[in-house]
């Protein structure tokens, strides 16, 4: 085994992989391409050459930067998105109103319950890029109860719904919630077909009809 490439009589990975599929390292948020070929050098032996390629994907639709507001007054909010280490792709200012409907946590946790699903829908925010990576988001406010900056990295990733953003008395919180995590749970009702409690995702088989 070479780095990047695997040589063998027969190779399994094709065949149970299709060509178009992209492998997913959930751990470091990196994607690649397979490429199977015949290694025809003098020391490959005619073997088949399997080889991984780093690539970007990108989401159909993007992820939500959304933000509460859990302070008695509204708040002037800058967010800068960039990526990783790199330029900024995304700058935008939002005033944001006290977001009075949704609960206030100590921290992004699915011990903790923010509101339902259509609650949290209602919340400001923007959309992150769609591009599958990570990114550096900025977020500064500069209001007459709150004055505080906050840094984070976020990984866009196919099952990411939110980086959910929290603005309170004592600084801001923030987190990504996943498609099916569990973030922010519904303390009384039972949303999804399979028993799971759904707040602010949608399930892979779509919001169940409500009785």
């Amino acid at each position: 085994m070479r780095d990047g490439e695997y040589t063998a009589d027969e190779l399994t990975y094709p065949e149970i992989v299709a060509e178009d599929s992209i492998l997913w390292d959930t751990e470091q948020n990196r994607y690649y391409e397979h490429h199977v070929h015949a290694d025809d050098s003098f020391l490959g032996r005619g073997e088949t050459m399997l080889t991984f390629e780093e690539v970007t994907p990108t989401r159909g639709q993007p992820p939500e930067l959304t933000v509460s507001n859990q302070t008695d007054d509204a708040v002037d909010v800058s967010v800068t998105i960039a990526e990783d280490g790199g330029e900024a792709v995304i700058t935008d200012e939002l005033t944001v109103e006290p977001t009075d409907w949704l609960n206030e946590v100590e921290s992004v946790s699915s011990g903790e319950y923010v509101g339902r699903k259509g609650e949290m829908l209602r919340a400001p925010g923007l959309e992150c890029p769609n591009e599958l990576q990570d990114y550096e988001v900025v977020l500064e406010t500069n209001s007459s109860n709150v004055s505080t900056s906050h840094e984070a990295i976020v990984s866009v990733t196919p099952r990411m719904e939110h980086f959910f953003v929290q603005i309170g008395s004592d600084g801001i919180v923030s987190g990504e919630i996943w498609e099916n995590s569990g973030f922010f749970q519904s303390q009384d009702e039972l949303d999804s077909k399979d028993g799971q409690n759904w707040a602010c995702a949608t399930p892979l088989g779509g919001w169940p009809e409500e009785n």
